[in-house]
């Protein structure tokens, strides 16, 4: 027999299986037909023997029933046939009321014999019938002939399909030894198992490497519907169960026929796995002498573990945002449940941890089940997690009570973070349980983390020792609307130099957010300004007309701008300010289920050192070249090599390519260039090169150096000495010129000239 694999859960089965049926009726004139129920049967169903079948009943309704020896007819459908052994010619049915005067296999007439008043009498037929070769709903027809009743026709049964169906309230993980769900076994029709008094069996059959459980018994059986009708099964006497290795066999016999449809009803069986058992699911196998075959899955075979999953959807933080809102600082819900009963072992550690960028502030721990200690009171998970947090950390550590209750069912809970974030970094926020307790979570997003600004602008080569160098417009672009908060300052640091001591302009080009404008304030290296209402569109900020002033000091490289300030981070150090204080001021700062205590004695909110609750030492959000030193401030110059081509303006220093104002050219074998760009050839900066229009002299300052050459003359005076040249400094289109070899070897330079390419090369 071809076996189906059937999952079905009880409430499944209650809705397509065993369904009532409404009684059919028909109101007429004169009587009111009603079969009492319908009868769920097997395609070989035989209602003989029963007891207690169900009735055509004909009411009186509109009138009295006073004619005696009328007739009227019940006819079946084709497949199905009266009863021979109860409907015989002449035999008095219903109390005498009515006469058999024939019967054929389809065809059944009877007799009127006695009178019934309208609204109180009734005729009743019992339905005696065998099914042969019928399918579907088995309907008979009321033929009145010469009598007043009424006709038509009337659903008496519905032929099934199997002989049972077998199902699982649900499908359970388990471990070695655990206990599956309850099991039903349903006939389908009426007498489906009945099989005449016969012993018969039922065996349920395991994979190979599990077995049933020893202690399995008679008691584990329980019967419902017609099985429990007196004298139908003699529980004591006539049923048996017996485990052996991975056969349940159920042995049983009915002493008389049910006249409903009956249950098996299996519960509490055990399952023992060996260790070659493999994860996943246990399919049984259902087989015996009148059931249906079939596979069902009973049980999930899981190894000790925990399940993660999160119960939303992942949000994303501003990075470095700590206000009294705490949506500012939540993540997603994760719900967190044992895969196999039993596996978090109590006494045990469990170890949280997230990543170093993040500090934990607190836990909101919602819906714990089965987390019980020795006495059943349910242990406070939430205080287990906040006995590590400070606030200071990325971990949280704890251990589960030592008394913590054996269960069958499998723990769980759930629980949501509150989270504070470096403001310089960006990236998911994952957590991680593990331990000894084995509470296992590998990493799990919940959430995410963006910086609230986006900070452009264009980097400009400046020098050192100059004043007023104009630096480009600086873009910064909130993430979100409400980035920048309101009565909070915005700050734009130097990390070199100074900014010029002139007011900028500060321009909203997009969105509404607004600047207090008599806020804006240059100090040496640091711009401020304050917001005066946030926005409700994200906005951008244009901060034009900076400039910059270096000394002599400043390295080469770049020069950035530490954008941040308390309209941006609030999880800063702030020097003597705490963190929790500016965000909640004189309240108990409250993160779930996790309370930071104010005291005006001691308003450190639990301070333990410099750093406090949910603090970072970083003050700014993004960092942004704006300028880059290309002289490099006395004593620490870097030669880099310069490429000259002759006749061609372009040239390089390094791999930069460069424009000058005049080409280089040869005269009377030596090369003429332009004096700014020998200088910066031979590492010498804009300042230390200084000239006399009035004697028309250039004068070079080096490392301690000083070289003069005048125009006209072929004399070089290096530390007052007098070097001969064979070729004069000249002017060319406004340029002075100079000969580059004298100049560059005088100062400590080299030169060479490649005649292929015709390249000068100074270093």
């Amino acid at each position: 027999m071809n076996k189906t694999l059937k999952v079905m859960t009880s409430a499944a089965l209650l809705a397509g299986v065993v369904a009532p049926v409404a009684v059919t009726t028909v109101d007429a004139a004169n009587t009111k037909n009603i079969v009492d129920k319908v009868l769920y049967v097997a395609d070989d169903y035989d209602a003989t023997d029963l007891n207690n079948p169900n009735n055509l009943i004909i009411r009186a309704d509109d009138m009295d029933i006073t004619t005696t020896g009328d007739t009227f007819r019940l006819s079946l459908p084709s497949g199905v046939n009266w009863s021979d052994g109860y409907f015989t010619e002449g035999k008095l049915i219903d109390k005498d009321q009515l006469t058999v005067v024939s019967r054929t296999d389809r065809d059944l007439e009877l007799r009127i014999e006695k009178k019934i008043a309208k609204n109180a009498g009734e005729y009743k037929v019992p339905l005696y019938f065998e099914v042969d070769g019928a399918e579907g709903d088995i309907k008979v027809t009321v033929d009145p002939r010469d009598s007043v009743l009424s006709g038509g026709q009337y659903t008496i049964a519905v032929i099934g399909g199997g002989k049972t169906t077998a199902s699982i309230a649900s499908v359970k993980t388990i471990k070695d030894g655990g206990q599956i769900d309850d099991m039903r076994i349903d006939e389908t029709s009426l007498g489906a198992l009945y099989n005449g008094g016969a012993k018969q069996k039922i065996t349920l059959t395991l994979p190979s490497n599990f077995n049933w459980d020893k202690s399995i018994s008679p008691s584990n059986i329980s019967l419902g519907g017609g099985f429990t009708e007196a004298g139908v099964i003699d529980v004591k006497n006539d049923l048996t169960v017996t485990p052996k290795d991975n056969k349940l066999t159920i042995e049983f016999k009915f002493s008389k026929q049910a006249s409903k449809i009956g249950t098996f009803y299996i519960k509490g069986l055990k399952i023992d796995a060996d260790k070659r058992a493999e994860f996943g699911e246990i399919e049984v196998d259902l087989d015996g002498d009148k059931v249906s075959s079939a596979t069902i899955v009973v049980a999930k075979y899981g190894d000790f573990g925990t399940d993660a999953s999160l119960k939303g959807d992942v949000p994303t933080l501003l990075a470095g945002r700590l206000t009294d809102d705490k949506k500012d600082v939540e993540t997603v819900e994760v719900l967190v449940k044992e895969t196999v009963a039993g596996s978090w072992l109590p006494g045990r550690s469990v170890d949280v941890e997230f990543p170093t960028w993040v500090k934990v502030l607190g836990v909101d721990v919602s819906d714990a089940k089965n987390i019980k200690d020795k006495d059943g009171n349910n242990a406070k998970v939430e205080d287990l997690f906040n006995s590590d947090i400070e606030g200071k950390s990325n971990e949280i550590s704890f251990d589960l009570p030592s008394d913590l209750k054996d269960t069958d069912s499998k723990r769980e809970f759930k629980v949501k973070f509150y989270v504070s974030t470096k403001a310089d970094t960006e990236g998911d926020v994952t957590v991680k349980i593990s331990g000894r307790a084995g509470i296992e979570v590998a990493e799990t997003v919940v959430a995410k983390v963006v910086a609230p600004v986006k900070v452009e602008t264009e980097k400009v080569d400046v020098r050192t020792g100059i004043k007023e160098q104009p630096l480009k417009d600086i873009v910064i672009t909130e993430a979100v609307k409400g980035a920048l908060l309101d009565d909070k300052t915005v700050q734009l640091k130097l990390s070199n130099g100074e900014f010029t001591d002139k007011k900028p302009k500060i321009t909203v080009s997009e969105g509404n957010v607004k600047i207090k404008e008599d806020s804006i304030n240059v100090d040496g290296g640091v711009l401020t300004f304050e917001i005066d209402g946030e926005s409700t569109r994200a906005s951008k900020i244009v901060v034009s007309g900076l400039a910059l002033d270096l000394n002599r000091s400043v390295p080469e490289g770049e020069v950035t701008v530490e954008v941040g300030g308390d309209a941006i981070v609030q999880n800063s150090t702030f020097g003597d300010d705490w963190a929790l204080y500016k965000a909640f001021g004189k309240n108990d700062a409250k993160f779930g289920d996790t309370t930071f205590k104010y005291d005006a004695k001691d308003p450190e909110y639990d301070l333990s050192g410099k750093v406090d609750a949910g603090e970072f030492d970083r003050d700014y959000v993004v960092k942004k070249a704006v300028a880059t030193v290309v002289t490099p401030a006395d004593g620490n110059a870097t030669v880099v090599p310069a490429t000259f081509t002759i006749g061609s303006t372009t040239y390089k220093v390094g791999e930069v390519e460069k424009t000058m104002d005049v080409a280089p050219f040869v005269e009377a074998g030596r090369t003429f260039m332009p004096v700014r760009y020998v200088a910066e050839a031979i590492g010498i900066s804009q300042d230390n090169i200084l000239w006399d229009q009035a004697t028309q002299t250039a004068t070079f300052i080096k490392a301690g150096n000083v070289a003069q050459l005048k125009v006209g003359s072929k004399t070089l005076t290096v530390n007052g000495a007098n070097i001969s040249m064979d070729s004069a400094a000249k002017v060319k289109d406004g340029r002075t010129v100079i000969p580059v070899r004298f100049v560059a070897q005088a100062l400590g330079a080299s030169v060479n000239y490649d005649e292929a390419n015709k390249t000068v090369t100074v270093k």
